[in-house]
């Protein structure tokens, strides 16, 4: 980087800025995604202390009560990600491997 930046040519010089360039973006961005960390609430917005289980030998281990409930905990966040009939397709494919 000193050589980068202590060289006479333009290119080098333009080089430099676009190196200093990213890596001041890359920082931004770590600023902002940390500055989203925020902790999980349960349904009375209420900090959650334990996180959900997701680890898949931690799934398998479940009771079929206990995966429902933890898949019910659960239900808003999948709905982002999943439609109601994917969700349910996952407590079938559970139901069946047990």
């Amino acid at each position: 980087m000193d050589g980068l930046r202590s060289s006479g040519s333009a290119e080098e010089k333009d080089k430099y800025k676009s190196i200093v360039s990213m890596i001041a973006n890359f920082s931004l961005q770590m600023v902002i995604g940390i500055s989203k960390v925020c902790t999980e609430h349960d349904h009375w917005n209420n900090p959650v202390d334990q996180l959900p289980t997701v680890m898949h030998l931690d799934l398998c281990a479940l009771l079929s009560r206990e995966f429902v409930s933890c898949l019910q905990e659960q239900r808003i966040r999948l709905s982002q990600k999943f439609s109601e009939e994917e969700v349910e397709k996952i407590d079938e494919q559970f139901v069946s491997c047990v």
